[in-house]
């Protein structure tokens, strides 16, 4: 676990300068096989086209930032759920709609939003994700491009998931807790679409053909997630706001890392 330094962002914006079709090969296929109409869970993007997810919480402070900034993010829906039996579309998670880089790089290269309270996503870089969700010897694809934490990211070492975590949080340290809780809002929002589907709150639309179902998607109300998990009765407004306040505290990812002894 000695020896590798610790990761000092130098804020240069390379990583922000391409935020569409960050995928991996896996994750697109993926898509493309399932993610328009074959599972509960739709995606209203090309795999190609998709940018970095922000969730509802995160979308919220985006418009804001892009309203003082007097731009257009282009914030729309990425992902969600086709309600039959609300008639509603559930919206899962949101992104900036971008040909290349991201909405809020300055052309100086500099984020215009550094000092703020961003997404996970821009926290957790230089990950790309967590190693929880996979540690296999093939899957050690868990960082993103970026030419400061080239020169050493290949004294990680995958071959143990406890030792792996420590290094990367000594090395990144805030970036893994970021990188942590993101993993966690996906397990949980899947969660709950998965309970809500089992106890009768909502009936996913699922194997239409793509073109009805996303002209049905395009004419419904939209509602986030959070607000449907309220106004379906399945959580409270106090029980949400909670929820939402640990995922914005990263809970969640403190608490999971140190019932691994990674961090007290």
């Amino acid at each position: 676990m000695t020896g590798i330094p610790i990761f000092k962002c130098c804020a240069c914006g390379r990583c922000c300068s391409n935020i569409r079709g960050l995928g991996s090969k896996e994750e697109k296929e993926f898509i493309m096989e399932y993610g328009h109409g074959k599972l509960p869970v739709i995606e209203l993007i090309d795999a190609d086209r998709l940018t970095f997810p922000l969730w509802n919480f995160e979308a919220r402070r985006f418009r804001e930032y892009e309203r003082k900034a007097g731009i257009d993010a282009g914030i729309v829906p990425s992902r969600g759920v086709m309600d039959l039996k609300s008639g509603k579309f559930i919206v899962i998670a949101y992104q900036m709609t971008a040909d290349a880089a991201c909405p809020f790089l300055l052309k100086s290269g500099k984020c215009g939003i550094y000092d703020t309270k961003r997404a996970y996503v821009c926290h957790l870089f230089p990950l790309k994700r967590s190693p929880y969700l996979r540690l296999e010897a093939e899957s050690k694809d868990i960082f993103g491009k970026c030419h400061t934490l080239d020169k050493f990211k290949d004294l990680f070492d995958f071959s143990e998931k406890n030792v792996l975590l420590k290094q990367l949080y000594g090395s990144l340290g805030d970036a893994l807790l970021n990188a942590v809780q993101h993993d966690i809002v996906i397990e949980w929002s899947n969660k709950a679409v998965m309970e809500m589907m089992r106890i009768g709150l909502i009936r996913p639309a699922m194997n239409y053909p793509v073109d009805f179902l996303m002209k049905r998607i395009e004419n419904s109300i939209h509602i986030d997630l959070s607000d449907f998990i309220v106004e379906s009765g399945f959580k409270t407004r106090e029980e949400m706001d909670r929820i939402t306040e640990r995922f914005e505290n990263l809970d969640g990812a403190r608490e999971r890392l140190s019932k691994d002894s990674i961090i007290n």
